[in-house]
Order: structure tokens, then C-alpha cells, then sequence
């Protein structure tokens, strides 16, 4: 919690120590370039703005291999086609990559506002993955299948109402309805797919809960 009022004092810094401040209300994201440039002077706040800069690329990077991980191994590897060669994973990754990059750079583009975006990502999120994470964890009952359906219908659903294509009286109810359809399908589809055995530690956890 204490890390969350950092970002605001920053940002109030900035315009109490700048001797522009309209500027900086009209341009938030120039706020800790020019407080760092404050404080430290030319010199130290670029290498403090390069070092920011270098910590946002690893982070970025990273979540963008992750991504492409997810599509290529879990999604295509796993159900599309199995006995795909490395070469082929391969290019499929790099193109994977770029156009997963192409898409965030669309979306920060389109949303201006970051905490905004932070905001949409988790409304996306959030309903598609609590469910099959709780279901998967308490139910020996479901399965990969059931999991993947509801994790993009949950998520689906999040996405309909974000757009406006359909209604939700209450921004929170679109958490709710999306957890719901995500159960719901998930339900559905793992008592209509196969249940793959337990391996031998989780057996012994079900059976301690049991």
C-alpha cells in the first residue's frame, strides 16, 4: 500500500519544484523525467531516466516472451498440433512476437492514460483466471480443457462489457458476470472432456482434503 502513494507524491513533487507546472499537468508523463532532472541536475537524472527506462524494457521483454510462450507452447503445442518441430515453433514464436509487440504498442497508443490500462488488463484478466485457478486447485474433477474454455470465456465476457457490447448496470459486475460464465463453462466442458490421471503428490494432496 505504501508503494501505490509513491507515483502521486512523485507527481506532486514535480509540479510544486517545477517552474512550469502547467506544463507538467498537461504532459503527466514528463513528471519524473523533469523531477529526477530537478533534483539531480542534467548530468545524474539522465543516467537516473536511462536506468528507469532499462528496468521498463527488462520487464517488458520479458512479459513479451512470456506471452509468446503462452500462444506458442500452451496453445498451439499443447492442442493445435503436439508433434510441431522446433523450427517451426520457432518461427512461429518470432511471429508471435511481433505481433503480440505490435498490439501492446496499439493499445498504449489508443489508452492514454496508464493506470487506465492497468485497469482494462485486469478487468480482462481477472474474471477468466480466478475461477479455473480455484476449480483447478479444489476440484479433481477438471481438467486442461475445461480450464482453457473457461479462462476465455470468463475473459470473453470481461471484454463485451469493457467495449460497451453489453451492458452492465455496475462497472463490477463485469468481474462478477465474467467469473460466472467462467464457471459455468468450465463445469461444463471438464465433466464433457476426459480427466487426466493424477500424478502420484497431488493424489495424496486430494485424498488429505478429502
Amino acid at each position: 500500500m505504501a508503494l501505490s502513494f509513491l507515483p502521486a507524491l512523485a507527481g506532486m513533487l514535480a509540479i510544486a519544484l517545477s517552474g512550469n507546472p502547467e506544463s507538467i499537468i498537461n504532459s503527466p508523463k514528463t513528471a519524473v523525467p523533469a523531477l529526477v532532472i530537478t533534483v539531480f541536475g542534467s548530468g545524474v537524472g539522465a543516467i537516473f531516466v536511462a536506468a528507469v527506462l532499462a528496468a521498463v524494457m527488462s520487464t517488458a521483454d520479458s512479459l513479451l516472451s512470456a506471452a509468446t510462450s503462452h500462444v506458442v507452447r500452451d496453445l498451439y503445442a499443447s492442442f493445435i498440433k503436439p508433434n510441431a518441430d522446433e523450427k517451426k515453433l520457432l518461427n512461429l514464436s518470432v511471429i508471435t512476437t511481433v505481433a503480440i509487440g505490435l498490439l501492446s504498442l496499439a493499445a498504449a497508443l489508443t489508452i492514454q492514460g496508464i493506470v487506465e490500462l492497468l485497469i482494462y488488463s485486469y478487468d480482462v484478466y481477472t474474471p477468466g483466471v480466478f475461477v479455473p485457478l480455484v476449480l483447478g486447485i479444489y476440484w479433481r474433477r477438471a481438467t486442461k480443457e475445461g480450464a482453457l474454455a473457461g479462462m476465455v470465456a470468463g475473459s470473453l465476457t470481461a471484454v463485451l462489457g469493457i467495449t460497451g457490447v453489453v451492458s452492465f448496470q455496475y462497472w463490477e459486475y463485469i468481474y462478477v458476470s465474467g467469473a460466472l460464465v467462467s464457471a459455468v463453462v468450465m463445469v461444463l466442458v471438464s465433466l464433457a472432456t476426459r480427466a487426466e490421471p493424477l500424478e502420484e503428490e497431488l493424489e495424496k494432496v486430494f485424498s488429505v482434503r478429502s
